[in-house]
């Protein structure tokens, strides 16, 4: 990606794409650029934003919502992120229940909805990757804390 300078506190990420791509990113409007076509993801693509086999952040798409799992060192540094205790996702679920109609439908498509852990919508996604690309804290909540 041409245009965009190298911010020089952000060191550079390798982002592979489901199409087998691999772009080189170094800045924020790079990575937002590489990221457009996300919503178009289908299911069970992957996307991993990576600076090494052992610093990565993956995401999976699953149907209409993602799972995402960062990791900073050894397998005992995954973390896997939540869509519960979000706005977007109180507001999808209420959205949902109100479509559902009856009671016993809502009471069916409460039990079969996608743990919060696999209901990451792609703007949080995108999220996600920015704040890994930063290289601070994460703004999406972490399953467990």
């Amino acid at each position: 990606m041409t245009g965009a300078r190298h911010d020089p506190d952000v060191p550079p990420a390798m982002l592979a794409l489901p199409e087998g791509d691999a772009v080189r990113v170094a800045s924020e409007a790079e990575l937002r650029a590489a990221l457009k076509t996300l919503s178009r993801t289908g299911s069970g693509g992957t996307i991993m934003l990576s600076r090494g086999p052992q610093d990565h952040v993956r995401a999976t798409r699953r149907g209409e919502t993602w799972s995402a799992v960062a990791r900073r060192g050894g397998w005992w540094t995954s973390t896997t992120f939540t869509a519960s205790m979000t706005t977007d996702h109180g507001a999808r679920r209420a959205r949902e229940s109100r479509a559902a109609g009856t009671i016993w439908r809502r009471i069916a498509a409460a039990i079969t909805a996608p743990p919060p852990e696999y209901a990451l919508s792609t703007a949080q996604v995108e999220t996600i990757l920015v704040d890994y690309l930063r290289g601070g804290r994460f703004s999406i909540p972490v399953s467990g804390a």
